[in-house]
């Protein structure tokens, strides 16, 4: 199986135009899911992900700004 990493940025704002805003920069709003947690609003490169897509990846090691590194 394949891995690569992504680097996220955490969001702090949920609202509609606040995401539109993020995809006008080229980034994709998303939700970090993890079992027994709670769930982490984040948004990540759009074009890393379609690179990643692009490459098959199995496995993706999302990287958050404090440095932890996390398995999706």
């Amino acid at each position: 199986m394949s891995e690569a990493d992504i680097q996220c940025e955490l969001r702090e704002e949920l609202h509609h135009r606040t995401t539109k805003e993020l995809r006008k920069q080229g980034r994709i709003p998303a939700i970090f899911y993890a079992h027994n947690e709670n769930a982490v609003p984040i948004s990540v490169n759009a074009k890393t992900v379609l690179q990643l897509i692009s490459h098959e990846v199995n496995i993706l090691n999302v990287i958050f700004p404090d440095g932890k590194e996390r398995k999706s």
